[in-house]
């Protein structure tokens, strides 16, 4: 199919979502997207079938696509279009690709939602000790079935906070919403109490080689309050605040003695996130505890 005649198929997807309320053309997309830099037709095949099934939004159940990577064929359960996003976004998009100083033996994903970025994680480095942390109970049914089963991948069902007090917590209306704060992306009339975790005692004394960051806004608390900030030779992520925001720049100025990257302001513009990466000089480093050990 053409460029001309592709554009003209989603236009006439879009016009149909318009009337019908639901989420074809999106689905569509990022499933085109997944499908092309993904090896086996049968695999394409049913990751586009998929994307359009979850795009009518009358899928009660989250449906089964089949992965290729470096260890073979991996089941990979998606709720809905958004998780389909991500993985556009992981895979597609090179979101996490960044140049890391050393690979990583230790990584810590915070708001590990349905796997992606942990599977993208034990892909790039093999053997690496992966310490993946999701709050919302629904999602981390599908994390576990997704990537649960993978070596050395350690799963904690906790929102991080600056204190080890439950904390509440909202499922978002989108896979990817869940939050811990109120917002309108939410369902706040269906709130649940989640135990809680310090990114102190996730660090430990082993150290991190690379910590990722998506909690939803709750890295104002969390990353303000730890002490083992210096344990982690590199970090990024997402600040969900505009680039020029106040909150922004206090985070960003954590990183005193890293390499930092982050989304440059848009004149005119509010951005509704910042992504940015903080990485230590190579020079300065000292092999951390993390990467001592066996994985």
């Amino acid at each position: 199919m053409r460029v001309s005649e592709s554009n003209a198929v989603f236009e006439l997807v879009r016009r149909i979502e318009a009337r019908s309320g639901t989420r074809i053309a999106a689905g569509l997309r990022a499933a085109v997207r997944v499908a092309r830099v993904m090896p086996g037709m049968r695999e394409r095949a049913r990751i586009v079938l998929v994307g359009l099934a979850l795009g009518t939004r009358r899928v009660r159940r989250p449906l089964a696509v089949y992965l290729r990577g470096p260890s073979g064929r991996h089941r990979f359960l998606l709720p809905d279009v958004a998780a389909l996003r991500v993985l556009e976004e992981v895979f597609c998009n090179g979101e996490y690709a960044i140049t890391l100083p050393q690979p990583p033996a230790r990584v810590i994903d915070l708001g590990s939602n349905v796997g992606a970025t942990i599977l993208y994680f034990t892909w790039q480095f093999p053997g690496c000790e992966v310490v993946g942390v999701e709050p919302s109970p629904s999602l981390f049914k599908v994390l576990e079935a997704n990537v649960g089963g993978l070596p050395n991948v350690r799963l904690v069902n906790a929102a991080v906070s600056a204190s080890t007090e439950p904390v509440t917590f909202f499922e978002g209306l989108e896979s990817w919403q869940g939050s811990t704060m109120g917002s309108a992306w939410v369902d706040e009339e269906h709130a649940v109490t989640v135990a809680a975790v310090q990114l102190d005692d996730l660090i430990g004394e082993a150290g991190a080689d690379l910590l990722k960051i998506d909690i939803e806004g709750g890295e104002f608390d969390v990353l303000p309050a730890t002490t083992r900030l210096r344990d982690v030779v590199s970090v990024f992520g997402e600040i969900h605040a505009d680039p020029d925001d106040e909150r922004t720049r206090a985070l960003l100025a954590l990183f005193d003695g890293y390499d930092v990257t982050s989304t440059p302001p848009t004149p005119g513009a509010t951005l509704w996130r910042t992504m940015f990466s903080a990485v230590r000089d190579a020079r300065a480093l000292q092999p951390s505890a993390g990467a001592t050990q066996a994985p």
